[in-house]
């Protein structure tokens, strides 16, 4: 936190490094991707080969993008969770219901040989 003065009570900016960190590129992509929530798959889909069609990914990076999507939507649904019973309160069915079943639905069908699929045939 920045103070306006070495006096003040008030706070005069934050600074953010969160985007200041070096880890696998592809945690980006998997951060956006599994930002689609009306139409999971073909949202994800859609930026996975629009990312690709720029820059290519490593044999490790297609292999990981699925599982690293899903579990950015597991961890999102657990911080809104936790969020709420540090308040005392539950999640509310508005915000739980459509992530525990955007998760489920990516788990359950063949999503994930689709963004494998796509992913491999942009890389050949």
């Amino acid at each position: 936190m920045l103070i306006e003065s070495p006096h003040a009570q008030r706070v005069g900016g934050v600074i953010d490094f969160g985007d200041l960190t070096f880890g696998p590129r592809v945690n980006d992509l998997a951060i956006a991707a599994a930002s689609h929530c009306a139409r999971p798959v073909p949202g994800i889909l859609a930026v996975c080969s629009g990312y690709t069609s720029v820059t290519r990914l490593l044999r490790e990076e297609t292999d990981a993008i699925f599982d690293l999507i899903c579990l950015r939507d597991a961890v999102r649904l657990s911080f809104w969770a936790g969020q709420a019973a540090e308040a005392g309160q539950r999640l509310s069915p508005a915000i739980e219901e459509p992530a525990t079943m955007k998760l489920a639905m990516l788990l359950e069908t063949d999503a994930r040989e689709r963004v494998h699929r796509l992913l491999n045939m942009q890389a050949a």
